[in-house]
């Protein structure tokens, strides 16, 4: 929701800039088409990761406590 919200922000920023006689500049808009394909890109790694932690535990959720003995020596005084 705050990423959309900064693309309306430089979206607006650029048209009051068109519409006050200026030239529109295109910095703003760059900033946007760049964020909006960072953005999806993010969630499709997101959704492949899911996708492949479902096929690998056969779940989509991770489990919620570690197991008692992660690999450590267990003393930790």
């Amino acid at each position: 929701m705050i990423g959309s919200g900064v693309f309306m922000l430089f979206g607006v920023i650029a048209r009051r800039g068109a519409a006050g006689g200026v030239d529109a500049d295109p910095v703003p808009q760059a900033l946007v088409i760049t964020g909006i394909v960072v953005a999806f890109s993010a969630t499709a790694m997101a959704v492949a990761l899911l996708l492949r932690l479902f096929k690998a535990t056969g779940e989509a959720t991770l489990a919620v406590s570690a197991p008692k003995d992660a690999g450590g020596d267990g003393d930790r005084s």
